[in-house]
């Protein structure tokens, strides 16, 4: 799910929202009135997920679901909350995870990734290893992860299991 601030006839509240439901194919559906659709990028497949379907990526892979920045989504100018639960296999805690986002390059794209235990942001062209590490370390099970923009302070942080993070797991954006 991804908030902000809408255009005109969206969900309250939503400015883009991923269910992830169709099981099938390499498009997801923006359930708003955007038609912002996620594709799949590097491979990732369809399986079960905390309630129903979901994508399935390989740890240490580059599979994601690429976002339509621009068209009203621009995390420098615009309050956003991007949630992300993610299931962690026993044993993979330390592997790297590449989990929401377009792929890094310029433009104000950023992504969550994980890199030696820790979750964080890497932001323009920086690779998830050459960031800074957080205090938010990846845990089997399910970790819930959120991503909030200020486009007022142009920080973005992320949260795991509700508890803000620090070190690499807050960047201040540029234009």
């Amino acid at each position: 799910q991804c908030t902000g601030a809408a255009a005109g006839g969206d969900p309250a509240g939503y400015h883009i929202y991923y269910k992830f439901d169709e099981n099938t194919g390499t498009n997801v559906n923006d359930e708003s009135a955007n038609n912002l659709d996620c594709t799949f990028t590097n491979s990732p497949t369809w399986g079960p997920g905390k309630t129903g379907s979901a994508m399935v990526v390989a740890a240490g892979g580059t599979a994601h679901c690429a976002i339509p920045w621009g068209s009203g989504v621009n995390p420098y100018s615009t309050d956003l909350t991007i949630v992300a639960p993610v299931l962690i296999a026993d044993g993979a805690e330390s592997t790297s995870h590449f989990v929401f986002g377009p792929s890094h390059g310029t433009s104000q794209r950023f992504y969550i990734c994980s890199y030696q235990g820790t979750w964080r942001i890497a932001y323009q062209a920086v690779a998830c290893e050459s960031t800074a590490a957080s205090n938010l370390s990846v845990t089997s099970g399910w970790n819930h992860l959120i991503l909030r923009t200020n486009g007022t302070t142009h920080v973005a942080t992320l949260y795991l299991n509700s508890v803000a993070g620090s070190g690499g797991a807050s960047v201040t954006l540029t234009s």
